[in-house]
This record gives structure tokens, C-alpha cells and sequence, in this order.
């Protein structure tokens, strides 16, 4: 019950949990579940540490585009 008062809702997403002499539960989320950070955003998009995305190597032109191949996304367009 505490790890999902602390947000964990799988316990196949802990790592490792330890019990804290405070009675506190500390733990590890393993690599897949936890949260992305700017870090991580960052080696994604190829950002050097303080660029924007506006700044990056994604030509802006090719972000509205990128869900054209779904089918769905046709006909919701068409349909506004």
C-alpha cells in the first residue's frame, strides 16, 4: 500500500526497495519506469545542454506531419 501512495503502481516496476530505520520505504525504479528527464529529452533530440527545441536539429516544418501516416489522423482532420 505505500509503495502506491508514493506513486508506484506495479511492484515489477521496483528495483530494489529497502525499509528505512525511520520506518520509511526507499526504493529503486527500474530502468523502463522511471520518469524521463531533460537529460534524457536531450540525448533524444540531440540538444546540447541549454538549446530549446526550437533550437534543435528538428526542422519545425516536419513536427506537424509526423502523424500522417496514421489512418485516424485523416479523417479527424477532415472531419474539423
Amino acid at each position: 500500500m505505500r509503495l502506491r501512495q508514493i506513486g508506484v503502481s506495479n511492484i515489477a516496476d521496483v528495483k530494489t526497495a529497502t525499509l528505512e530505520p525511520n520506518g520509511q520505504i526507499g526504493y529503486e525504479l527500474t530502468e523502463s519506469a522511471r520518469p524521463v528527464t531533460v537529460g534524457d529529452l536531450e540525448r533524444i533530440f540531440g540538444l546540447k545542454p541549454g538549446m530549446s527545441l526550437d533550437q534543435s536539429i528538428i526542422p519545425p516544418q516536419s513536427i506537424p506531419n509526423c502523424n500522417k501516416g496514421i489512418p485516424m489522423y485523416g479523417q479527424f482532420m477532415n472531419s474539423a
